[in-house]
């Protein structure tokens, strides 16, 4: 085991193992898509990370306001708007697949580098992922099997996060500069409906930090993460789709069970963030898990009875895999760094 196999060993007690262990087979072996690092660039982004705080620090962030990552690295990626640091070849990530069995990482060759998952449009086979296009993240669909990647949009605003409905409209959030009445200019956030057929997006918020958005499979609902004027995030939801915007409670990172009737995402819990799950309505809301470590980035597993989460152990990345009771927690990836994953 590698020095920091040893201590996620020790960290798992930190994160409420109770009931039987996850076994390999009792994963389902659907390919995993994750945003990674090896070992090296995991390094290199640490120290990037650390330089960033005097002595080398990196505290948790304030309840419901974002820490050190949305300097550069965080904000970069959710608006899309400026590469920032994560670009640099040394410590960039890239787009990968894991196997959730195996833990054997393939990367994905048609993506460069810094290119992060975003949903499965089609499970196992086609994946939306967005990249940097010059100075904006845009959107593309990468077919698996055969390599081959299509773009779904195009500037001049970027599109770094978004979702399909069955109908295959794209919702997706749309960065730009909007000039106000006095002449200066603001980066502007919204959720955008583009219907098949090339017709003019249709706005689903008015901004102006609106991003990450997560769609139903059914199409009967999107919920969407609304940035307030002094830094906290809060769920906002569109369910059915047709009604008006309500707010669900604070917390960022939202994603759909695969039968739409959950969404899990991370809530600020003090001065650090745990997994929630509540139904798109807002109501049924519990946690997953009682982990003291700050987690992020959940996402379900397929078949709906698992939550991959993104623990941060410092500067470090380790993706978890756990029962929705908390229960069999289980270190999926600590090889590097594991962010932003898609099952």
């Amino acid at each position: 085991m590698s020095a920091r196999g040893a201590v996620a060993g020790i960290l798992a007690g930190a994160l409420g193992c109770a009931g039987s262990a996850l076994l390999s087979a009792d994963l389902p072996d659907a390919p995993i898509a994750i945003h990674w690092r090896d070992a090296v660039a995991a390094r290199k982004h640490a120290e990037w990370l650390e330089s960033q705080q005097p002595g080398g620090d990196l505290p948790r962030g304030r309840q419901g306001v974002p820490n050190v990552d949305d300097i550069a690295h965080y904000l970069g990626m959710l608006t899309g708007v400026g590469q920032g640091h994560s670009s640099e070849e040394q410590a960039a990530g890239r787009l990968a697949l894991l196997d959730p069995r195996s833990g054997a990482v393939t990367p994905v060759e048609a993506a460069l580098r810094d290119a992060i998952p975003v949903v499965w449009s089609e499970p196992g086979r086609r994946l939306v992922f967005s990249q940097f296009e010059g100075d904006t993240r845009q959107l593309y669909e990468l077919d698996v099997a055969r390599g081959e990647v299509r773009r779904l949009t195009q500037g001049p605003n970027a599109h770094s996060r978004g979702c399909l409905l069955p109908d295959g409209s794209l919702v997706a959030s749309s960065a730009g500069p909007v000039q106000a009445p006095d002449g200066a200019f603001a980066l502007v956030s919204r959720i955008v409906r583009t219907r098949p057929g090339g017709a003019a997006p249709e706005p689903l918020s008015d901004g102006p930090a609106d991003h990450s958005p997560a769609c139903a499979p059914d199409g009967g609902a999107v919920v969407w993460v609304s940035r307030g004027p002094k830094g906290r995030e809060a769920l906002v939801s569109r369910t059915p789709l047709e009604a008006e915007p309500r707010p669900i409670g604070p917390g960022r990172d939202p994603s759909f069970s695969h039968d739409g009737q959950w969404v899990i995402y991370a809530a600020p819990a003090q001065r650090s963030w745990r997994i929630l799950r509540v139904r798109p309505d807002g109501t049924g809301r519990a946690p997953v898990g009682e982990s003291v470590l700050e987690e992020h980035q959940p996402a379900f597993s397929p078949d709906g009875r698992l939550a991959l989460v993104v623990v941060h152990a410092g500067a470090a990345r380790w993706l978890h895999v756990r029962r929705l009771d908390g229960s069999g927690d289980r270190i999926l990836f600590d090889d590097g760094d594991a962010e932003f994953p898609v099952w």
